[in-house]
């Protein structure tokens, strides 16, 4: 289905609905502390990105379709995140009067993609993700084979991998001499543990329908010790315990 930028009644319905899902504001928190400035997300090892897909004239995030654009709000002692169209070149996407990213072309859809920083803290540790962005027009497909790539990792298939649908709105228009459609408005959060600790997240999502906006986009993530990484170090303890060394006294009952 393509929802032609030059019908009016798209124009507006575009407008009214994306406003309406922007409001609904349904992202939810993580698991943990979200970090209030940098010093509490470097103690935690915690970051926060989020781009607010407001328009342009009310301080919206995207000022270009490629990956460019800063986050509106970023807590992030490694530096900031970057999110855009990573194929604006030939998805022909451009920015709404809403402040999304958008694309007609029935064959060449956008890929958002996001570029954040971490710690680097190697293979010992792993590291937590929460992803939530808002679309609005045809349905995506969130759980389908690699459409969320982190650093070229298909997470659908980490057994971390969870998604949900957060919110969901349905409207249907009448365009002039058209059928009558059905858009939606939807807000999706994928949560994920990826092993290890890189310095830097490339995070990709397989589009794959047309005429279908990226609006607000958030990303929390987590550095914590790998759970393989735990379970080493307790048998290590318990060997000390049940070890002692030649000398040692025991203390016996009276």
């Amino acid at each position: 289905m393509i929802l032609r930028r030059s019908t009016p009644a798209w124009a507006a319905l575009a407008a009214v609905s994306l406003t309406a899902g922007h409001a609904q504001a349904a992202f939810t928190s993580p698991g943990w502390t979200r970090p209030a400035d940098a010093g509490e997300a470097a103690a935690a090892w915690t970051t926060y990105e989020f781009w607010d897909a407001a328009p342009l004239l009310e301080g919206g995030a995207y000022t270009s379709t490629s990956v460019t654009n800063a986050p509106t709000t970023s807590v992030n002692p490694n530096g900031s995140g970057l999110a855009g169209d990573a194929n604006d070149a030939n998805s022909g996407s451009f920015l709404t009067s809403s402040g999304s990213i958008y694309s007609m072309s029935e064959t060449d859809f956008i890929q958002p993609r996001a570029i954040i920083q971490s710690y680097d803290r190697g293979d010992a540790f792993a590291t937590q993700f929460l992803i939530q962005i808002s679309t609005f027009g045809n349905l995506l497909d969130p759980t389908s084979p690699d459409f969320l790539t982190v650093n070229g990792v298909d997470v659908t298939q980490l057994a971390s991998f969870v998604y949900t649908e957060l919110s969901r709105l349905e409207q249907s228009f009448s365009p002039p001499g058209g059928p009558t459609s059905t858009v939606y408005a939807v807000e999706h959060a994928w949560s994920f543990t990826l092993p290890g600790n890189a310095d830097q997240y490339t995070i990709d999502l397989a589009w794959g329908v047309d005429s279908t906006s990226l609006g607000d986009w958030s990303i929390d993530t987590r550095v914590i010790p790998e759970p393989a990484s735990l379970a080493l170090l307790g048998g290590a303890m318990a060997a000390g315990v049940l070890r002692r060394p030649r000398g040692s006294r025991r203390l016996r009952r009276c």
